[in-house]
């Protein structure tokens, strides 16, 4: 019920990332945490430079992981959860990140009206051949970034082989997997960059 709401509450244009978005310090972000009912608390850089909420509690109901999620998802930390709660808590997050994202996608499409509607699930639609419309919908530079290993969808090895390593080759990279994944998010279905994606590296 919490999701739907949320979900309706960030359709179209009443999702407004100027609003969304809270901008807490350091310290109000921590307290914030701590409310939820965790103990050991503490916002940081991490070794990537990026600042997150590093939390290093071994023990919290969902409710309590969810309130932390509901946080800082509307906020432009990062997180770093103890291994043993981690997992549920990616869980959740990605539940409550998911109307945001596909708010944010329908109103960047939005913009590109040139693209027409971006494909959506129809009933009984595996992953892949959704996948496939999304590539479609994406234009001619997503064709075949899409592979299927062991029933999961990911990006080709081989299409990011393939890509130039110029400038302009990898700022149109940037902009074909940035588009298949505001389209994924509608069309909702996730994948996977391959292990070596080396190519990335200079985005």
């Amino acid at each position: 019920m919490i999701l739907a709401s949320l979900s309706l509450a960030l359709a179209g244009e009443a999702f407004d990332p100027g609003t969304y978005y809270d901008h807490p310090s350091r310290r109000e972000m921590r307290a914030r945490v701590e409310a939820c009912g965790f103990d050991q608390v503490a916002v940081v850089k991490n070794k990537a430079k990026r600042e997150v909420v590093r939390v290093r509690d071994t023990e919290a109901s969902d409710e309590e992981l969810r309130c932390a999620a509901s946080l800082i998802d509307k906020t432009f930390y990062g997180d770093e959860f103890s291994p043993e709660l981690a997992p549920r808590f990616a869980k959740l997050r990605a539940e409550i990140a998911r109307p945001r994202q596909v708010a944010t996608a329908r109103i960047q499409f939005a913009k590109e009206p040139e693209r027409g509607p971006p494909p959506e699930r129809k009933p009984g639609e595996s992953d892949m051949e959704i996948a496939k419309r999304v590539e479609t919908f994406c234009g001619p530079e997503a064709t075949d970034i899409f592979v299927e290993e062991a029933g999961l969808v990911e990006v080709s090895a081989q299409w990011l082989a393939a890509q130039p390593g110029t400038f302009e080759g990898i700022m149109q990279m940037g902009d074909t997997i940035g588009c298949v994944a505001q389209a994924s998010f509608i069309a909702d279905f996730e994948f996977s960059m391959p292990q070596s994606a080396e190519k990335l590296a200079p985005l």
